[in-house]
């Protein structure tokens, strides 16, 4: 729909990024507990972004996967459910 390089090529990331902390930021505002997992998900999809326009490689779905163990392991941990 877009002539190719009319758009930087990590604008996709910078609207994921953009979408996950706005709605952390709209459920912090209402008194609603903030999501850590969307909320570090939404940072590095924001490093991601702007790695991209600086030219700077970041690995990002090995990122997102160190992300998601971490988070299957400390949960249960911190909540005391297995």
């Amino acid at each position: 729909m877009i002539p190719a390089g009319k758009v930087p090529e990590g604008a996709w990331l910078l609207g994921v990024a953009a979408i996950l902390l706005g709605a952390n930021a709209v459920r912090r505002v209402i008194h609603i507990p903030v999501s850590w997992f969307s909320l570090i998900l939404g940072a590095m999809a924001l490093v991601a972004a702007l790695s991209q326009w600086w030219g700077i490689a970041f690995p990002l779905l090995p990122a997102c996967l160190i992300v998601i163990g971490v988070s299957l392991v400390v949960k249960p941990l911190l909540t005391g459910r297995s």
